[in-house]
């Protein structure tokens, strides 16, 4: 599960590594997302918490939809993002938290 941005920042990344790329390759990726990530959530009704959480941490709000709303769904938030578990590490968000890869 994941806030429906998530398929505006892999397009995103998709364009950013696209010399890296071989050709089909982001439709592919594109196409791949829903068996991914089965079940998208509409950005609008964690937008409020988000917001708050981004504020209180000073950190980017894109970041704080996917706490926001593992927090609504009382669920643990996986990410690699390693600049996000080091702002999470000592706050009540911490729990949460489940570091993949080279966050961990």
């Amino acid at each position: 599960m994941a806030p429906d941005l998530l398929v505006a920042e892999l397009t995103n990344v998709l364009w950013k590594y696209r010399a890296a790329l071989r050709p089909g390759q982001a439709a592919s990726a594109l196409e791949a997302l829903p068996r991914v990530v089965p079940h998208l959530v509409p950005s609008l009704p964690p937008a409020q918490a988000a917001y708050a959480i981004a504020a209180e941490l000073g950190h980017p709000a894109y970041d704080c939809f996917y706490l926001a709303l593992a927090e609504q769904r009382g669920l643990p938030l996986a990410t690699a993002d390693r600049r996000l578990v080091r702002r999470l590490a000592d706050t009540p968000w911490a729990a949460r938290l489940r570091p993949l890869g080279a966050a961990a």
